[in-house]
C-alpha cells in the first residue's frame, strides 16, 4: 500500500517521521484518548500539508502532464478505495448482526440492530460501485473521507496550477502569487459552508483545505533553499509550537472530517503551521535515536494500511477485551472504542491499531514480493 499522502518516490526520512506521529494522534483519537480534542487541531491537515510538499513542478507543466497526474493520482486512490469499500459493503450485513455496526453505533450500544440497517442486494451493488466515486457509508472506514478530499484537492491544484503557468507565462513567482490568491478566495469560501454546516462531495472540504496543499508545496522550497537550522532553533520551535498549539486549543475547535464549523479561516490555517512545526521539529530530534527513528520511517511509509485497517483492529481488540471482562458483547457498538476509562487501554489500543496494520502490510510485501520479481522476470 501507499502512504496517506499518496506515495512518493523521493523519500524525505523526517517527513516520514513527522507522518508516522501525524497517524498515530489519529488513532489515539478513535482509541478514545483525553487529549483527543488537541489532536484534531491539525493532526489530519499533517497530510494535507506532506501530500502538497511532494508536489512536483513539472506535474503542470503541459495539459498533458496535467492530465497524467491527475488520472495517475484518481487511479494510485480510487483502486484501494475500490477494493476496501467493496469489502466493508460486503461485511455489512454480518457485521450488522453481530452489533458491530449497528444503526446509531457511535452514540450508544443497542443489543438489538434495526432490520432497516441491513442491505438488500441493490443496496449491496449500488455502494460498490459509488467507491468508482469515493462514495462510501461504511462504519469501520470513517477515515475514507480523506481519499475523495485529498484526490480533489490534487486534480484542483494541478489545473490551476497549470492554468496560472500559461497566464504569468512560466514566471514561478507570479504563479505562487496566483496560487496565494486561490488559496485564501478558497478558504473563506471553505469557512462560509462550515458556518452554515453545508456540503456537497466534499467541495467545501476542499475549498478549506486547498490552503494546506499550497502551505506545503511552500514548506518544499523553502527547505530545499533556506532551512539549514541547528538543533537550538530546532528546540525553540517544538516548544514555543507547542504552546501556541495549548493556547489555541482553548480558543476553538476544527473538525476535518466535516470540515466544522472553526472560529476563523486564519484560525484552522495557524493550527495546521503551528502543528506541523511542532511535529516536525520532533521529527529532527527523534531522527537521532536510530531504533525508534526506524520504526517510525517505516510506519511513515504504512499510514494508509493504518488509515483502512485501524478501526477494523479497535473492534478485535474490543472482542478479546470483552471476552476477558465478561462484557457483554453488544458493547462492541460503542465508537470508537470502549469505554473503558482506563488510559492503560488506550495507549494499547494506538500501539496494536497502528502496529498490527503496519506489520500486515510488510507481511503482504513481504510474500507478494517474489510473485512480482518472478512475473517481471518472464
Amino acid at each position: 500500500m501507499q502512504d496517506l499522502t499518496g506515495g512518493s518516490s523521493r523519500r524525505v526520512e523526517e517527513i516520514d517521521i513527522v507522518k508516522a506521529i501525524a497517524i498515530m494522534l489519529m488513532v489515539a483519537c478513535h482509541a478514545g484518548v483525553s487529549f483527543a480534542r488537541f489532536n484534531q487541531m491539525f493532526h489530519m491537515a499533517i497530510f494535507f500539508i506532506a501530500a502538497g510538499f511532494f508536489f512536483r513542478d513539472s506535474s503542470s507543466d503541459s495539459l498533458c502532464s496535467t492530465a497524467k497526474t491527475i488520472w495517475s493520482k484518481y487511479r494510485k486512490l480510487v483502486i484501494l478505495f475500490f477494493i476496501w469499500n467493496t469489502v466493508f459493503v460486503l461485511l455489512h450485513n454480518p457485521l450488522t448482526r453481530t452489533n458491530i455496526i449497528p444503526a446509531g453505533a457511535e452514540n450508544v450500544a443497542i443489543p438489538t440492530p434495526d432490520p432497516s440497517s441491513f442491505y438488500t442486494a441493490a443496496d449491496i451493488v449500488k455502494r460498490i460501485l459509488l467507491g468508482l466515486l469515493f462514495g462510501y457509508r461504511e462504519f469501520l472506514i470513517g477515515g475514507f473521507w480523506f481519499f475523495r478530499v485529498l484526490f480533489l484537492i490534487t486534480a484542483a491544484y494541478c489545473a490551476i496550477d497549470f492554468l496560472l503557468k500559461k497566464l504569468t507565462k512560466g514566471n514561478r513567482w507570479a504563479g505562487l502569487g496566483g496560487q496565494f490568491i486561490a488559496s485564501a478566495t478558497l478558504l473563506f469560501v471553505g469557512w462560509h459552508f462550515s458556518r452554515k454546516g453545508q456540503d456537497f462531495f466534499s467541495i467545501p472540504h476542499v475549498c478549506s483545505f486547498y490552503c494546506l496543499y499550497f502551505l506545503g508545496h511552500l514548506l518544499a522550497l523553502a527547505r530545499s533553499k533556506y532551512i539549514n537550522w541547528k538543533w537550538p532553533i530546532y528546540l525553540a520551535i517544538l516548544i514555543l509550537s507547542f504552546g501556541l498549539l495549548l493556547y489555541l486549543n482553548t480558543r476553538g475547535y476544527v473538525g476535518y472530517n466535516l470540515n466544522d464549523y472553526y472560529p476563523g479561516p486564519l484560525y484552522m490555517l495557524c493550527c495546521a503551521f503551528t502543528g506541523w512545526c511542532w511535529l516536525y521539529s520532533m521529527a529532527w530530534f527523534l531522527q537521532k535515536i536510530p531504533v525508534v527513528s526506524t520504526v517510525l520511517k517505516v510506519t511513515g511509509q504504512k499510514t494508509l494500511s493504518v488509515l483502512i485497517l485501524h478501526l477494523p483492529v479497535l473492534k478485535v481488540i474490543q472482542i478479546i477485551q470483552a471476552l476477558y471482562f465478561k462484557t457483554p458483547l453488544y458493547g462492541l457498538a460503542s465508537f470508537p472504542s470502549v469505554r473503558s476509562g482506563n488510559t492503560w487501554w488506550c495507549l494499547l489500543y494506538v500501539a496494536l491499531a497502528t502496529a498490527i496494520p503496519v506489520l500486515l502490510d510488510v507481511l503482504y510485501r513481504r510474500l507478494t514480493s517474489p510473485i512480482f520479481k518472478k512475473g517481471e522476470g518472464r
